[in-house]
């Protein structure tokens, strides 16, 4: 959770976006309900496996795209690649929580 928290703090500031899925870590939810806000960071957290919506919540301006695949504990798989091109092509970082993947990789 250091890892995760200590990006996010270094990467945005008040009134910066980030587009989340709702299915992460129970930790990480725990940032962008509670302590991102705080910091007058704006999170949008979008229903994991809804590509359509996280798109165009990205395309609606964010400077982060936070995405976990296989997400813990429920094990829904984001298709990465389409939702970082998007985040890209509108000038999105993109962080990938994959430590749930890696006995399974």
């Amino acid at each position: 959770m250091a890892a995760i928290s200590n990006t996010l703090f270094s990467l945005l500031k008040a009134h910066d976006r980030v587009v989340a899925i709702k299915d992460t870590y129970g930790g990480s939810n725990k940032i962008f309900i509670e302590f991102l806000p705080r910091q007058n960071i704006d999170v949008s957290l979008c229903d994991t496996t809804d590509f359509d919506t996280i798109e165009n919540e990205i395309k609606k301006g964010c400077q982060v795209l936070y995405l976990e695949s296989p997400t813990n504990p429920t094990l829904k798989i984001v298709d990465i690649q389409r939702l970082a091109n998007v985040a890209h092509e509108h000038g999105g970082i993109v962080i990938v929580d994959n430590t749930f993947a890696t006995r399974l990789c």
